[in-house]
């Protein structure tokens, strides 16, 4: 070895080590394999079952849709509100019928999921459609006094399942939506709208889109666990657990880490459970672990024949690359440095110092002070990207908002409220007069605030149920700034992940106080707040500077955009009570438009 050239020193180390790792790999390679091509399968399950999920979601929705139109159809209405109870003249309970048919059918259509449809009155008595028999045959399923008790909120109710003979003696596997239809004016109760909707909505979403190569039985769930729907018909209805023998440390194992494994003989089953959003129910899946790894053995040895063709390529390569680096080290450093001195003078220049070390360092000192400025470059790059990514948050809430308030004001001419749709066009050209702000990216807090009330006020149009608001300021806030629309997507966030999640009657508070310094704005909620573990998350990725670890891009944005223009000192706090309460706490120096321009407080 002591007369070895370092050539061949240099290959036979690299062999031996190459060697080595290779062994290692062999050995650990089968159970490594088995772990990741598991988690593999079964995160690719996962995101089938993602979009199947999220399929349901939009057909539940576009059900629920229709209910909530027909429920603020002006004519329903008004056939309720005169008529508290049935009539008892046959002719005036046909006309009555007649006319809520004529509402209904041009909504619905042909939904073949919706089986029945049925108005009840305040009274009790239910009235159908398509059959005038069906009503009885609910009544005895779902008892007289169904609806009063289960809707006395004004928000759906979706419930079920349950079973019945149909009037064509087929067996019915349904459930039951139902939404109080009110008095917009007073929102006293004038009566019910309920459809009575197939066990195939959810059922079908399932089956047509399940790749046929997986072999899962399905099950929807109900908050207990009990079967709502399924691949297998007879279990619906059925306790889950009891019908899989599954014991406690099994459900306990699948509901913290979402799967679980099960031995049965000879096979392993994987039992999968994934919770819906913005619901109780949740999907279980069931599927054979042999079916998942059936093809682990072939990509097993594929690899291994990968591996020991690399192993070949590499040494040879190897050979190669120890003959190439054992060049003298003097030829090596002449080459660096004249590489450096034609690249700044265009001359060649080999009389340096002897010292070839020397020599060397001086050539990683030009390569550091090159990796300097590509550093620089590279800040300079993340600053326009991060300032262009702001840019972009602002236009996708204009379109976003937009759309929606068109959509609200062309549901207020349709229900003729035409003076509501007139102050809501008004609010809206105020609200985008002051979000342009003729192209500028800061604005006065008096008009930040402005744009707030006029937004909340279009808001409060369209969830009219749902939510109520205030504002208290201080007066001089036209002399202090703020970067523009940053306060509005703290609202949007009550809206929409506190009040609306909520479903029920809702306040959203706004306030703004000041000290010597600084100026404190208050957002606050009375809607489903945060669950202390996501709470602790939120907060996290908001002290945190890599936008990998973010929970919430909103939020995160509009802080990183406080501290950028204000420095890091000033931003976000979030206060909240899963259920009670969210406070969103703002805090800004106060400056002048000319202080923020020129970036003292150390803005961008």
């Amino acid at each position: 070895m002591r007369n070895m050239s370092v050539r061949l020193r240099m290959f036979f180390s690299y062999s031996i080590l190459l060697i080595a790792a290779l062994m290692v790999t062999v050995i650990g390679s089968q159970n490594m394999m088995h772990r990741v091509f598991r988690e593999t399968v079964l995160q690719s399950y996962r995101r089938e079952l993602v979009y199947i999920m999220n399929r349901l979601q939009i057909q539940l929705d576009h059900v629920k849709d229709y209910q909530k139109s027909i429920a603020l159809d002006t004519v329903v209405m008004e056939i309720l509100a005169d008529n508290p109870q049935a009539p008892e003249n046959e002719l005036d309970f046909y006309n009555m019928n007649r006319m809520l048919r004529s509402r209904v059918i041009p909504i619905i259509g042909t939904n073949r999921y919706i089986y029945q449809y049925i108005f009840v009155t305040l009274d009790g008595t239910f009235l159908s459609f398509r059959d005038e028999s069906f009503p009885a045959l609910v009544e005895d399923v779902l008892g007289r006094d169904y609806f009063a008790v289960n809707n006395a909120e004004r928000s759906l109710i979706l419930d079920g399942p349950y079973e019945m003979n149909g009037v064509n003696g087929e067996r019915l596997q349904f459930f039951v939506l139902s939404k109080q239809v009110v008095d917009l004016m007073t929102l006293n109760p004038l009566g019910y709208i309920a459809f009575i909707i197939e066990e195939d909505l959810f059922s079908d979403v399932f089956e047509k889109n399940l790749p046929y190569e997986m072999q899962v039985e399905f099950y929807l769930l109900s908050e207990k666990l009990q079967v709502l729907s399924s691949s297998d018909k007879e279990t619906i209805g059925s306790d889950f657990i009891a019908g899989h023998n599954l014991s406690s440390d099994e459900v306990r194992q699948l509901q913290e880490e979402g799967s679980c494994e099960i031995t049965e003989g000879e096979d392993t089953l994987l039992y999968s459970l994934m919770q819906m959003e913005d619901s109780e129910w949740s999907v279980a899946y069931v599927t054979s672990m042999d079916t998942l790894l059936r093809s682990q053995g072939m990509v097993f040895q594929m690899t291994m024949t990968i591996g020991m063709i690399a192993c070949a390529i590499s040494l040879c390569i190897a050979f190669s690359i120890a003959n190439r680096i054992t060049q003298p080290i003097g030829a090596l450093s002449r080459k660096m440095l004249n590489y450096h001195t034609m690249k700044r003078t265009g001359e060649d220049n080999t009389k340096f110092s002897s010292n070839e070390i020397q020599n060397l360092y001086y050539a990683f000192d030009q390569m550091l002070e090159n990796s300097e400025k590509m550093t620089q470059q590279i800040y300079q790059d993340q600053e326009e990207k991060s300032n262009y990514q702001f840019q972009l948050i602002q236009s996708q809430i204009k379109p976003h908002f937009l759309y929606n308030t068109l959509e609200m004001i062309k549901s207020l001419v349709d229900c003729r409220m035409y003076e509501e749709a007139g102050e809501a066009v008004m609010a809206m050209s105020q609200f985008y007069r002051l979000s342009l702000n003729w192209g500028n990216d800061i604005s006065s807090v008096a008009q930040e605030i402005e744009l707030s009330r006029k937004y909340l006020y279009i808001q409060r149009l369209r969830y009219a149920e749902y939510m109520d608001y205030t504002i208290t300021e201080c007066g001089g806030m036209d002399k202090y700034c703020i970067p523009k629309l940053t306060l509005q997507p703290l609202l949007e966030n009550s809206i929409y992940h506190g009040i609306k999640e909520k479903q029920e009657m809702g306040k959203i508070e706004l306030s703004v106080s000041e000290t010597e310094d600084s100026l404190i704005f208050l957002v606050w909620d009375n809607g489903a707040g945060i669950a202390p573990e996501a709470l602790k998350k939120l907060r996290d990725s908001l002290k945190s500077t890599d936008k990998k670890k973010e929970s919430s891009f909103g939020l995160y944005s509009i802080n990183r955009r406080i501290q950028l223009f204000f420095g890091p000192e000033y931003g976000l706090e979030i206060e909240s009570e899963q259920w009670v309460f969210t406070r969103i706490i703002m805090t800004i120096p106060k400056v002048s438009s000319n202080d923020l321009q020129k970036g003292v407080r150390g803005g961008v």
